[in-house]
């Protein structure tokens, strides 16, 4: 299953996605205003694939990305605004580059 998200949505807040088994793709476009992805955001969602954080994002929560085996990258640039990565983050994930 893929989303995509409008451009409006600041945040994705406390287990928003938490254990969407299904969820493969979430979509963001380069003009997104997204600033925080909280905590457990994606819990366990083991499916997600893709995602692309727009360079606006601030704040990546506890737990946002635990058990997010899927996931090949950490999908932050290295231009971006990220300020803040919380405990156990990206828990899970395999072979992170």
């Amino acid at each position: 299953m893929k989303i995509t998200v409008p451009d409006s949505v600041i945040s994705f807040d406390y287990y928003a996605f938490k254990e969407c088994t299904s969820l493969t793709d979430v979509i963001l476009s380069e003009n997104s205003q997204l600033v925080g992805i909280y905590e457990g955001a994606f819990y366990n969602c083991y499916n997600l694939k893709n995602l692309n954080l727009p360079l606006s994002i601030t704040d990546i929560g506890d737990y946002a990305f635990y058990n997010c085996s899927s996931l090949q990258e950490i999908p932050a640039k290295d231009n971006s605004n990220l300020k803040g990565i919380g405990s156990y983050a990206f828990y899970g994930m395999n072979d992170v580059t």
